[in-house]
């Protein structure tokens, strides 16, 4: 029995793993040339995350930055869920946020980056940087277009000035979709600016509190209880790949195998010894090498080679 599971390639000339995975058509129509932003762990250990983005084209694909085998499977596990949620959320089209759903999100991003610096928040002239930037790109005025009209008060008719949008876009975009790709959301095009501009208010605001973290100031943070509760109604993977075992792959095997009831026994039996082998469930921690191994297992309990090809 082979079971076909999505994992991290190599590319030629590089040592860096690599993410690639075909864009299913119905969602190749409605998102071909757009870009997704990935949140990817930067460690095993931490929560701290890093930034990938990608096009969408026939496939999507993307350096994992890392030749580690271990961490690039735990990348590639991250960014093959938040891939899945994209799908669905393009499946289901945009959606209309309140403005309560906008500051929610916002707050998903401060917690993150609360909760990844706090206890270690670099410096403080660095997170003072970051409120600078964010500031400047938020504060920049909006145009104003004034006419006077004979017998009535000058009209002013305000518009959104592009060089803020490109600079909210710049410091605060790759945030804001960092986190809608997580959430599986698609936001309606027109909300793009409220949504930049509230994320950049987020943005000031963690600045500040890990600014003052840097200094040893750890009083509480009355912040963090302005944003909402972030409440995601949007459509979810039918299966969480952070759970995949050996019993959903074997389910869904058997859901579409015309074998005979006999030999999906055995391909439990199968399945059930190597999972005791291993000691673990968890099918995306195996390797090449963990299969050899039991491979080697076997070999060494006197079964032969076809007994081996046939189980």
């Amino acid at each position: 029995m082979v079971l076909l599971m999505a994992r991290p390639t190599k590319r030629s000339r590089s040592s860096n793993r690599q993410f690639r995975k075909r864009v299913p058509a119905d969602v190749l129509n409605v998102a071909r040339g757009q870009r997704i932003s990935f949140s990817l762990p930067k460690t095993h250990l931490d929560d701290e995350r890093i930034l990938v983005s990608a096009t969408v084209g026939n496939e999507i694909s993307f350096s994992l930055r890392t030749g580690d085998i271990s961490l690039a499977k735990l990348r590639h596990s991250a960014a093959l869920e938040q891939f899945e949620r994209a799908c669905a959320a393009y499946r289901n089209g945009p959606r209309r946020l309140s403005n309560q759903d906008r500051h929610a999100l916002a707050g998903v991003l401060y917690r993150d980056l609360a909760a990844a610096f706090e206890d270690e928040p670099v410096s403080a002239e660095w997170w003072r940087i970051v409120q600078g930037v964010t500031e400047d790109a938020a504060n920049v005025p909006m145009p104003t277009l004034t006419r006077s009209i004979e017998g009535r008060k000058p009209l002013t008719i305000a518009g959104p000035n592009e060089n803020r949008l490109q600079l909210l876009e710049r410091h605060v975009g790759p945030f804001l979709d960092a986190i809608l790709v997580r959430e599986g959301v698609i936001a309606d095009d027109g909300q793009r600016l409220e949504l930049l501009e509230a994320f950049a208010k987020a943005l000031i605001d963690v600045a500040k509190k890990l600014k003052r973290n840097a200094e040893g100031d750890y009083s509480p943070d009355a912040c963090a209880h302005r944003f909402p509760k972030w409440d995601n109604n949007s459509p979810k993977p039918s299966q969480s790949l952070a759970s995949l075992t050996f019993d959903d792959l074997l389910a869904r095997w058997e859901k579409e195998s015309e074998k005979a009831a006999s030999s999906k026994v055995s391909f439990r039996a199968s399945v059930a010894a190597l999972a005791a082998h291993l000691g673990h469930k968890d099918a995306r921690q195996v390797t090449r090498a963990d299969v050899i191994a039991w491979k080697d297992a076997l070999i060494d309990k006197g079964l032969s080679a076809k007994t081996i090809n046939d189980s």
